[in-house]
Formats: C-alpha cells, sequence, structure tokens
C-alpha cells in the first residue's frame, strides 16, 4: 500500500511537470509545484531536475524559444524548496541562468541569480569540473548588469572571468557571442584574455 501510494505520488508529480513544460497549458501555481515534489521519491525528483536543465538549456539562446525556458523557473524554485539543506549547488545554478537568461530580466532578476551563483559557487568550492567554470562566468554577467559602472566591483567581476577564462574554448567563444556585447564593451581597455589567465594564476 505505501509502495502503491508513493507511486501515485510520483506519476502526480511528473504529470504536473509535463503541464507546466507545455506551453499550450497554464502555469501550474507555485504551492501546487512545491508540494508535488516535495511528495516524490528521490528517482523522480532526479528526473524533474533533468527534464527542467534540458528545457531550459535547450531554450536559453533564442528569444522565440525563452517563453519555454522561463517555464522551469517555478520548477527550480519548488526543487530548491525541498533542499533545506542545500545540498545540490546545480538547482541554485539552474535557476540562476534561468533568470538572467528571461526575456526581460529585471534588477531584481539579477540580484535574485547573483544571489543563486553565490550560493552554488560556495557549495562547489574550487571544483571547477567541465562546465562548473559557467557559474563564475554568469555571475561576473549579472555583476556587470548590477554594478558595471561601479569601481569598487571591478576586481570581483575581473575575478570572477579569470576563474572561467581557465577554460579557453568556452570563454573565449562566449566573449564572441553578440548577446554578450556588455561584457566585451565592460572588458574593453580593462583587461585582454591572456591578462585575465595570469590573473587566474596568482
Amino acid at each position: 500500500q505505501q509502495l502503491e501510494a508513493q507511486q501515485e505520488k510520483d506519476a502526480n508529480a511528473l504529470a504536473l511537470i509535463d503541464r507546466q513544460l507545455d506551453l499550450r497549458h497554464p502555469e501550474i501555481r507555485q504551492t501546487e509545484l512545491d508540494q508535488a515534489i516535495a511528495s516524490a521519491s528521490s528517482p523522480i525528483k532526479v528526473q524533474i531536475f533533468r527534464l527542467a536543465h534540458r528545457t531550459r538549456k535547450t531554450n536559453w539562446r533564442e528569444d522565440i524559444n525563452k517563453p519555454q525556458m522561463e517555464r522551469v523557473i517555478p520548477i527550480f524554485r519548488a526543487l530548491l524548496k525541498d533542499d533545506p539543506e542545500h545540498k545540490f549547488h546545480r538547482n541554485h545554478a539552474e535557476l540562476a541562468f534561468a533568470l538572467k537568461d528571461k526575456r526581460h530580466s529585471t534588477k531584481a532578476d539579477y540580484r535574485e541569480a547573483e544571489a543563486e551563483l553565490n550560493t552554488a559557487i560556495a557549495m562547489r568550492g574550487e571544483r571547477l569540473n567541465q562546465g562548473w567554470s559557467y557559474y563564475e562566468f554568469n555571475r561576473a554577467l549579472c555583476r556587470i548588469e548590477l554594478y558595471g559602472d561601479d569601481p569598487k566591483m571591478q576586481d570581483a567581476i575581473l575575478d570572477d572571468l579569470a576563474k572561467a577564462a581557465q577554460d579557453n574554448f568556452f570563454f573565449e567563444e562566449m566573449v564572441d557571442e553578440l548577446r554578450n556585447w556588455k561584457l566585451k564593451s565592460w572588458l574593453k581597455d580593462k583587461a585582454d584574455f591572456q591578462t585575465l589567465l595570469s590573473r587566474s594564476t596568482n
């Protein structure tokens, strides 16, 4: 009976996630998502994370796809609420990425994204596995949006970019992307790639 009850909760959670990610349906209330994910088993929570991650990753670049991407934000909020001990840094990072990449991100979105990345980086520590330098890179983008003209933040932003620059191919490719023109403009006369690499080793 317990197994059947858990299977029913798991099925309900997956059904809600499917509806949340389907633009043909209205968005699910945050409280309903919170309750469904809290009631789901651990393997289903992992599956939900992967669904939300894949949806964000495949839909964040083009404006036409961003409505689909933005549907993951309440899902990651629910996953975070279900992790009060902050065991999973990727939940924080994924929420931050989605907030930063909305169609019309506000200062509040950037501030929340920066805070989530602060948490993700603190939880991750210095373990720069493949792709995790995205954390510092995206925090730098948030900080440029929030404090780009503040000279007191220049070193913090450059330190983040120096950390990201250790992944040479990724960093140079991202800086050259058209949507990152604010970053390229901010970096002008402050540091080039080799300077950032040197900074990262000091």
